[in-house]
């Protein structure tokens, strides 16, 4: 799709790439957290930042670790059908390994992008700290945490990237 190419094209000309991660199937409780990113991109009408979009999950899915290959390969054919069929097989389906390839992909095109990442729940903090954390390896990367709890359980019925437990697995 040629408005895509063109929109991507663009992500070089700004400095702050925001996306939407629209997925509560890391929360233990609570849901509701997916449909963040449409109501803070509605409330805020237009941001500074380059929009990316949301990526594209599956309710059900949390993490490419608990799900069966058979899974997974079907599911890249239902995301990625158009993808050449190497490449496919290489594509996340997860909310997890998508952000973490999304962030490496837009780092690729620009290293010192920043990142705004609405809504979802805190699997995708994560997802988005422990990709910079990687790719970062020799540099410090600041973290603001606000939240009722500390997040830092091990595991949260023995998942271990969870609303609960995401910062002791950092």
């Amino acid at each position: 799709d040629s408005s895509w190419d063109e929109h991507l094209d663009d992500l070089v000309n700004h400095d702050i790439c925001m996306f939407g991660y629209p997925s509560d199937a890391g929360s233990s409780t609570a849901r509701g957290a997916s449909e963040g990113p449409d109501s803070i991109r509605k409330a805020l009408f237009s941001a500074p930042a380059f929009d990316l979009g949301n990526l594209n999950t599956i309710p059900q899915f949390l993490s490419d670790k608990l799900l069966k290959e058979e899974q997974i390969r079907l599911s890249q054919e239902a995301l990625y059908s158009a993808l050449e069929d190497d490449l496919r097989a290489s594509m996340p389906v997860s909310p997890i390994e998508m952000c973490s390839e999304l962030i490496r992909q837009v780092l690729v095109i620009k290293p010192d992008m920043k990142f705004v990442m609405i809504g979802g729940d805190q699997s995708g903090s994560w997802a988005l700290v422990q990709s910079l954390v990687q790719m970062n390896a020799n540099e410090k990367i600041g973290l603001i945490h606000f939240d009722a709890h500390s997040d830092l359980d091990q595991h949260f019925c023995g998942i271990e990237i969870t609303n609960s437990s995401w910062l002791y697995n950092l």
